[in-house]
Parts: C-alpha cells; sequence; structure tokens
C-alpha cells in the first residue's frame, strides 16, 4: 500500500479488504508478521527439534520474499511453498481448514527434517519462482509488533465498538471478512501498549473540530479523556474474544445493551479526565522512558515523568497525527459550504514509549450525556466554547491568523475568542484555476499503482495466487472470494 513513511509513524498498518490490491498486501504482511513473530518466540524458549524446523522455516519465508523485486505492481507470486504451511496456519488442523475454505486438497505435513539437498533444491525452486516476480515488503512499526501476531478486524459502518474482533489465525479472519462481502477493515493489533491501572489497556479520546475542509482550518481540544479496559490484558486464547479485555469503547465497557442510561452521579471506574490520569499514572509510573520527538529521524529517547513525556512526546505526535490525516483525506472531502463545520473524536492509544497510534476518526463521537459528573462537565464545556467558536467564525468576531502562500500550515496556538480550542491546522486560501475551482492535492492513500504488469482484480484471484500452491483448486467456488 503506497503509504508516506510519516503515516506509518502516526497509524498503525491498515487494509481495506474491500480492494483486492489491499488483501494481496493484508496477506503478504500477514505472512511476513507471522514468520517474524515465529521467530521471536522460538528465540525465547529453549532450542528443540520442533523449534529449528519453525525456526528455518521463518527464515526462510522472509529470505525469499525479501529477495522478490520491489515493484508497486502485484503479480502472480505464491506467497508460501506446501512444507510452510504450517508457519502461517498452524498445525494440520489449521491446514485443513485452509484447504476446506480454498480448494479442498489436503496439505502433506512435513513431519521429518530435510536432506541436506532437498534443502537445496527447495532454495533453487524458491529462487526461480522469485526471480519472475516482484512484491513490496511492508515496512515493520516496532511498538506494534510483537510475537503474538495479532489483528484487529474492524466493519466500517458501525460504532461503539460492534463488529470489531480481535484474530490470531488467517482463515477465520478471511471467513468472516468474506461473509460481510469484504466491507471489512483489517489493522495491526498494538501489542506492546502502555498499560495503567493494573495491566489494562486504555486509548485516548481527542476531539477534533475542522471548521474549514479547503482551505483547511483545524482546531483540537487540549484535554481528552481516557477510556479503560475493564479487565487486564491477557493474550490467552481464551481472552481473544473478551471484549472486556481487549476494547475500550466506552459504549462496550458500560456493559449489556451499551446504549444510553440513567445519568451517573458518580465518576466511572474505566473513564479518566487528562488530571485522573496523570495522577494515577504518576503513582504506577514514576520515572518512564520516552521518545523526545516521535517519528523525526534523530531523536533521542529520554528518562522524565509521566507530564514530562505527555508534554514532549504524545501531545506532539497526537497534533502530528491529526495534521497529517486530515490533510491525507481532505481532496476526497471537497468545501464545506458556508456556515458548516464538523466534529471528530481521534482515537490514540499509546505504545511503552509514549508514542500515539491513531486508530480511528469518529464522524458522530461520544457526547457523553450519561456519563459521570467529571466527564460530563468536561463535555459540555467542549460543546459550550466549540458552538461559540463556529459562530464567531462565522460572523467574523473571531478572526484567523495571516498566513501567506507557503507559509508552515501547522500550528499550536490559542486564537481570540477560541477558548480553550487550539489552533492546529490554518492552510492559506489556494488560488482558484481558470474555471474558479481550486485544486486539492492528491491523498497519499489513494494513489494508484503505476507499475506494469499483471494486476490481481479479484478477491478469489487474490487468495489462489498468495495461497493456491498449498492446495490445487478443484473447486474455485470453495475460495472465501469464490
Amino acid at each position: 500500500r503506497p503509504v508516506p513513511p510519516s503515516l506509518l509513524a502516526l497509524v498503525p498498518r491498515s487494509y481495506d479488504l474491500y480492494q483486492p490490491s489491499e488483501l494481496h498486501a493484508f496477506l503478504l504482511d500477514f505472512t511476513v508478521t507471522r514468520a517474524t513473530a515465529v521467530r521471536q518466540t522460538v528465540s525465547g524458549q529453549g532450542e528443540t527439534y520442533e523449534s529449528r524446523v519453525s525456526t528455518g522455516r521463518a527464515t526462510s519465508v522472509l529470505r525469499r520474499l525479501s529477495r522478490l523485486e520491489v515493484s508497486t505492481g502485484l503479480r502472480e507470486v505464491p506467497l508460501l511453498l506446501p512444507n510452510e504451511a504450517t508457519l502461517v496456519f498452524g498445525n494440520s488442523s489449521g491446514c485443513a481448514r485452509l484447504d476446506e475454505a480454498l480448494a479442498n486438497k489436503e496439505v502433506a505435513p512435513t513431519s521429518a527434517p530435510p536432506s541436506t539437498n532437498a534443502v537445496g533444491q527447495e532454495e533453487q525452486q524458491r529462487d526461480a519462482g522469485a526471480s519472475s516476480a516482484a512484491l513490496s515488503l511492508p515496512r515493520q512499526q516496532p511498538g506494534l509488533d510483537g510475537r503474538h501476531g495479532l489483528w484487529f478486524l474492524k466493519a466500517p459502518h458501525l460504532n461503539c465498538g460492534r463488529g470489531v474482533h480481535v484474530y490470531q489465525e488467517l482463515v477465520p479472519l478471511l471467513q468472516e471478512a468474506k461473509e460481510a462481502h469484504w466491507r471489512m477493515v483489517v489493522q495491526k493489533y498494538i501489542e506492546h501498549s502502555l498499560l495503567i491501572n493494573g495491566g489494562r489497556k486504555f486509548d485516548v479520546r481527542v476531539w477534533v473540530l475542522v471548521s474549514s475542509w479547503n482551505p483547511a482550518v483545524v482546531w483540537i481540544h487540549p484535554e481528552p479523556y481516557f477510556r479503560l479496559a475493564t479487565k487486564q490484558l491477557s493474550f490467552n486464547q481464551e481472552a481473544l474474544s473478551d471484549p472486556f479485555v481487549h476494547l475500550t469503547n466506552r459504549a462496550v465497557q458500560k456493559g449489556p445493551g451499551g446504549g444510553a442510561t440513567q445519568v451517573k452521579t458518580e465518576d466511572e471506574d474505566h473513564i479518566l479526565t487528562l488530571e485522573a490520569f496523570f495522577r494515577l499514572a504518576e503513582v504506577e509510573l514514576p520515572e518512564v522512558n520516552f521518545q523526545d520527538i516521535p517519528g523525526d529521524e534523530g531523536s533521542g529517547h529520554a528518562v522524565g515523568s509521566v507530564r514530562e513525556a505527555w508534554k514532549r512526546c504524545t501531545w506532539p505526535g497526537i497534533m502530528r497525527a491529526v495534521q497529517t490525516a486530515v490533510l491525507a483525506c481532505q481532496c476526497e472531502i471537497g468545501a464545506h459550504p458556508s456556515g458548516c463545520f464538523e466534529l471528530f473524536g481521534f482515537d490514540f492509544m499509546l505504545d511503552r514509549s509514549w508514542r500515539p497510534w491513531l486508530l480511528e476518526a469518529n464522524s458522530s463521537p461520544d457526547l457523553c450525556e450519561d456519563a459521570g459528573p467529571s466527564l460530563r462537565a468536561l463535555i459540555e464545556e467542549k460543546l459550550t466554547e466549540m458552538l461559540a467558536l463556529v459562530v464567531s467564525l462565522h460572523e467574523g468576531t473571531t478572526r484567523l491568523p495571516k498566513i501567506s502562500a507557503g507559509d508552515s500550515w501547522a500550528r499550536d496556538e490559542v486564537v481570540e475568542g477560541s477558548g480553550k480550542w487550539w489552533l492546529c491546522l490554518l492552510e492559506a486560501p489556494q488560488k482558484p484555476k481558470n474555471n474558479g475551482s481550486s485544486s486539492p492535492r492528491t491523498s497519499p492513500l489513494r494513489r494508484q499503482p503505476s507499475g506494469q504488469g499483471f494486476v490481481l482484480d479479484t478477491h478469489a484471484q487474490v487468495l489462489r495466487t498468495c495461497f493456491g500452491t498449498l492446495a490445487t483448486a478443484q473447486s474455485p467456488r470453495r475460495f472465501p472470494g469464490g
């Protein structure tokens, strides 16, 4: 997927499975991530025959795929050889499930160590297969990847934590995506997330106001709130399906139903304001390590307090992610009619170095009308000041700073009349063309591949190409994409 390096430092690897090209990119990423995770897991255990076989297969996969010529085109290249199937699909039972989903033909397990001659023959076959095709290996994100190889599968048209599941195995993930007609998004799970309150996950909900799309004028409220999971984080198999472990949505943590209930008279124990988060984190983490300037080459690591980490690492990273996300999709939005605005809820998760990762942006954020008194008071203040700001901008009583073409669009300042809302992004007006329309930039997330050659254009074709060597496609309708 053609993602600029800046986005790879801000957003977990994500793929829109409705696009066959992105399904192909995800399958490649899943294979590389699983092989890397296997090597990490085996390296921490005692050496056995089984561990040597697993490490050898993982190393073979990574070596073979890394030899492929980098290209934007997608060509007919199998990601796994038959003897490597168990690396991605687990034991023989996993291979059978792959068989059932793909082509209904047995995959012969490898039960004995290969001879030296056999290894040499396999290497020749791999080199021959690699010489005729091209792929681009996914860039790894150390803050996300771990030895579990987990992924989130999300239904983009749902909210409140609905349609979000955690997967470690590929076949059930593909089966659910196929049942949803591939209208799903898959995103890398952040395995090295920062934990608080006894080992619980949390995310950060940040309110973002877009008062103009073109030119972009964006505001951010500096007081986010934190949403905690109810249970301690666990990667045990039985916990992977537990939303109280892996999801942090307030609607999920409220319990069955998740809808509006009676207004609470006490603060919810799974919700923290910024100051409450600082107080709790300072007790559990009196001194933390963090990256001083997130995402920049040459930036150093520092040691300090929780508040220092937030000020020097987390909040600058959140600002940068908001700015980048707005500009990345600006050309697909167009422009607001006069007097219109949009409010978004940006969700972030922190890794162990206090680096923020943008999970998603919600167009209808929770207004928390049934929340506890602290959060409800915070939301009411945000809404009151936001409405006053958009009205004053429309009436001209609040004026934006002057900006000229060529000036930096990145801002971090309070404007007179904006209350606590900070100006985050301010673009200079673009000169209209002869036809009077502006010329928006091309979204870096939607550039079409320019490579020549064979392009995979159906989901079934992608699956057969990636894993067709593992089973003969006797019945193409049995592919998930068929």
